[in-house]
């Protein structure tokens, strides 16, 4: 089964990928990347490359769903709570004289 990618996915290229090679900087291996464009209206096949993803060295390339394997969801998808510590206002007293 292929993986549905979306923009902002954070991405690898995949160990099983034709361009999982050292020394390629165009095709960085363990190096990862974000989604940057994605076709939803294909059919998955070796001849289609529909996902651009910019990589964390700054190279850009396209690639088939084939070829990627997913690191973790865009950010926009991911729900941040974040704990807020409220402090209590502190008690002045007002000297006059």
């Amino acid at each position: 089964m292929n993986q549905v990618f979306k923009i902002g996915d954070r991405v690898l290229i995949s160990k099983t990928s034709g361009y999982y090679i050292d020394g390629d900087k165009c095709n960085p291996k363990n190096v990862e990347g974000t989604i940057t464009s994605c076709n939803d209206n294909y059919i998955p096949s070796n001849k289609v490359l529909n996902i651009a993803v910019i990589w964390d060295n700054g190279r850009k390339n396209w690639y088939n769903t084939k070829d990627l394997e997913l690191v973790n969801k865009s950010a926009s998808k991911i729900e941040v709570k974040e704990e807020v510590k409220e402090e209590k206002p502190k008690k002045r007293r007002l000297l006059i004289g």
